[in-house]
């Protein structure tokens, strides 16, 4: 599809704001799917190289125009710097239909070099403009030249709105499901830590719990030390007896407790990308333009399955399904 962007040739810097500071510092969850860490929002952005979808807010009492960054379920409220050579941070909240709404009235596509992180003002590299004329320019003149009639301009119909409420709804339901499922866990207790490489000394990414048990966590679920959320990381490896985990973040080895419970944690991700799927089909942004009308009205296009023959043999039923899915225009369903 067709969408106005502005390109800015360098760099977006963005910069923790207060109230940032003490959204993330408060005890309440900020809402699923939401990160907690700035440089996460960072690299969900630059995951992006279409661009950023962004809204222009207007100017409210003493606070002046700031800005609405559509990440993956969640959007990040941003204001620009005295100086526009950055944008601080002010806000991150999960997306809800008012912002999908705000979406289907004409939004800037903003693609910079890529979006940096840092922790205040004064290092923002000298130079760096933060593209705000250039945004505001795009913002004043969306009118026609930001709508394309497949997507951004149509109205969804209110029965295909109704059907991904419901699908952010079941996303919703499903995430507060596994995060109490996880937080009933008893755990797994360990009795000591092993540094890689034998040295109990320094910071790695990658540690060996023997455990204290004869329950321990599969590979590939996600855990954390309990009283430590920070101390996060993946299971890579366990034998019954031991589980070795690979932290998202470095952590020093001083800072783990010698005995202790490894926490299973809900991994967030699959939720994220849930999420966005529905926006995409919410915005029209899907590979297949009809993908909503056949999900919802059942409205399925004719076709004849091809004949190709695939190079490994496959069951009459495998078969069916292969030739299908090499001619099927719209959607194919394989239970």
């Amino acid at each position: 599809m067709t969408v106005n962007t502005v390109p800015l040739p360098g760099p977006v810097v963005l910069v923790p704001g207060r109230s940032l500071e003490a959204q993330l510092d408060g005890n309440g969850d900020p809402g699923p799917g939401v990160p907690r860490d700035p440089e996460e929002i960072v690299a969900d952005l630059n995951s992006r190289p279409d661009g950023v979808p962004l809204t222009v807010t207007p100017p409210q009492g003493k606070r002046g125009a700031g800005m609405v960054a559509y990440a993956t379920g969640y959007v990040v409220k941003l204001s620009p710097g005295a100086r526009r050579d950055c944008y601080f941070i002010n806000g991150v909240h999960p997306m809800t239909m008012q912002h999908h709404r705000a979406l289907t009235e004409g939004y800037v596509l903003v693609k910079p070099s890529s979006w940096q992180f840092v922790h205040a003002p004064g290092a923002v590299p000298r130079g760096t403009d933060a593209g705000w004329a250039e945004i505001e320019e795009a913002w004043a003149q969306r009118g026609g030249g930001l709508r394309t009639a497949a997507t951004i301009g149509r109205r969804t119909p209110a029965h295909h709105e109704a059907f991904l409420d419901r699908l952010d709804q079941l996303i919703d339901a499903g995430q507060s499901l596994e995060i109490d499922r996880q937080q009933a866990s008893p755990g797994f207790p360990y009795r000591d830590v092993v540094a890689t490489g034998g040295r109990r000394d320094g910071t790695r990414s990658v540690y060996e719990f023997r455990l204290s048990g004869d329950r321990s966590p599969e590979v590939g679920a996600y855990v954390h030390v309990r009283g430590a959320t920070d101390q996060r990381g993946q299971v890579t490896r366990t034998d019954g007896t031991a589980v070795t985990v690979r932290f998202d973040d470095p952590v020093d080895w001083s800072a783990l407790s010698a005995q202790g419970v490894l926490q299973p944690t809900p991994n967030t991700t699959v939720y994220r990308r849930q999420r966005a799927a529905v926006e995409w089909l919410r915005t029209g942004r899907t590979a297949a333009p009809g993908l909503l009308e056949t999900l919802v009205d059942h409205r399925t296009q004719p076709f004849t399955p091809s004949t190709a023959m695939p190079l490994e043999g496959l069951d009459p039923e495998q078969l069916e399904a292969f030739q299908r899915a090499l001619s099927v225009p719209d959607m194919l369903a394989v239970l």
